[in-house]
């Protein structure tokens, strides 16, 4: 099954303070501890997972969901480097990709 979410959400979902305007994006973190993994800066990977928790709650009216997941491999990792030139058709990829993300999270 291939999924495919995208999970920036402004004006994150656990601030203090709500913020009048702001266009920052928020997004879920993963944390991994144990051995040491060797990442580029940025890119897209691959991983085997277990959940072992799901959770849903309602707060004032909005409801909210977390999942708690092992994660048991690292299958696939692609990325570049920050001192890897990307080519023209990459660098356009990149900016469309950009601008559709930016499109739908004003909608």
């Amino acid at each position: 099954m291939k999924v495919n979410i995208k999970l920036g959400k402004k004006n994150g979902c656990c601030e203090t303070m709500p913020s009048p305007i702001s266009n920052t994006t928020y997004y879920p973190s993963l944390y991994l501890s144990g051995e040491k993994v060797e990442l580029p800066n940025s890119g897209e990977i691959t991983l085997k997972f277990k959940k072992v928790s799901e959770t849903k709650s309602t707060r004032d009216g909005e409801t909210h969901f977390s999942v708690e997941l092992d994660i048991l491999e690292i299958c696939e990792v692609e990325g570049k480097e920050e001192n890897e030139k990307e080519d023209s058709g990459d660098a356009l990829d990149k900016l469309k990709n950009e601008a559709e993300d930016s499109e739908e999270e004003d909608d």
